[in-house]
């Protein structure tokens, strides 16, 4: 198994998840990220479809969850929690180019689902480039998300020609039904919480969980030292007490 550490600084990169609409701290990241999205894939569309409009709306409201070095994206993918329950749930434009096959069995089943979409890659950072599978990475992170949600599953429509589908199922994702989206052939697939795995190339795996690690452990460690510094130590809670009334009160 070869080190990645030998082509990559691992110490650069780190992974970062926040909501779009909300990013908090993040602001700065978000913003670089949001340039990204809307640059790869205005040209994206413009290659494969034309009559495909792109809008902040699609960005927005979104989770998104990538891959950083200090505040600009290597790559990341969007993700949202929706309940199929609702009528219009399958409205939405995510599955324009679902088959009506693949919504029916869908809306038939009700649950709430995560579903993956417009994962971007920086042009520096692509495979051709570094040698390296920076998607492998971006679809480990999504299966962790997945395992910590309170969804079961996931959809994902994943372009062909760019072998992300192959990566897909290198994650015990499954194939579901092959279509065409904007003019190129994808695979319409899903991941679950019992059967999903990290990559089953294990270098990237590790890798994987490690950025993941280091993120969570930070945010529960600045939690902690939040939460002692606004919680009263035991001596100034004694004093905020009100006195209680004795008998001969």
């Amino acid at each position: 198994m070869f080190k990645i550490e030998e082509r990559l600084d691992v110490s650069k990169l780190s992974y970062l998840t926040f909501n779009t609409s909300h990013p908090g701290v993040y602001r700065k990241e978000c913003e670089n990220s949001y340039g990204l999205w809307k640059a790869q894939w205005l040209e994206t569309f413009s290659s494969l479809d034309k009559t495909r409009t792109l809008n902040s709306d699609e960005f927005l409201d979104r989770e998104l969850s990538g891959l950083f070095e200090g505040e600009k994206p290597i790559g990341f993918t969007l993700v949202k929690f929706i309940d199929l329950s609702f009528a219009s749930t399958l409205d939405i434009l995510y599955f324009k180019n679902y088959p009506e096959e693949l919504t029916e069995q869908n809306k038939f089943l009700q649950d709430r689902i995560m579903i993956m979409s417009f994962m971007t890659l920086r042009p520096d950072w692509r495979k051709s480039q570094t040698n390296f599978s920076i998607s492998e990475l971006l679809l480990g992170f999504m299966i962790l998300r997945l395992n910590i949600s309170n969804s079961n599953r996931a959809l994902a429509c994943i372009r062909n020609d760019r072998s992300i589908n192959k990566v897909f199922y290198r994650h015990s994702g499954r194939f579901l039904l092959k279509g065409t989206a904007y003019n190129v052939e994808v695979d319409y697939a899903e991941a679950d919480t019992l059967t999903s795995t990290l990559s089953s190339y294990s270098s990237h795996a590790l890798l994987c969980f490690k950025l993941w690690s280091e993120f969570y452990n930070q945010r529960r460690k600045k939690r902690h030292d939040l939460e002692r510094r606004i919680t009263p130590r035991q001596d100034e809670q004694a004093s905020r007490r009100v006195p209680q009334p004795t008998l001969d009160q």
